[in-house]
């Protein structure tokens, strides 16, 4: 059963393409049935207010604190890494996080 009208193979141009599973982050792990090439689609993410997929995604990498009472006593406490991931419709403007 092929995924898609639309997924083709990138290899072979071949529409016998199926899903073997989702890796981390969202990634669907693809192969082609013709000529068994395998690859990694991301899908797209569709607005949630008008269902576009002209949308931007932008990423951004900081820091916050792992506990906010103890930062305001100490400004050294610990901290981990955050990626906060933005998006933006560029059909009707929307943004989300």
């Amino acid at each position: 059963m092929a995924i898609a009208e639309s997924i083709v193979c990138p290899k072979c141009h071949s529409e016998d393409v199926v899903g073997t599973g989702r890796g981390s982050g969202g990634v669907i792990e693809l192969r082609c049935r013709a000529c068994d090439t395998s690859w990694p689609r991301t899908p797209a993410t569709p607005c949630p207010r008008c269902a576009s997929l002209d949308v931007e995604v932008t990423s951004y990498m900081g820091w916050a604190y792992d506990d906010l009472e103890e930062a305001r006593e100490n400004p050294m406490a610990d901290y981990s890494e955050v990626e906060r991931i933005d998006y933006r419709c560029h059909s009707c403007r929307n943004t989300w996080r």
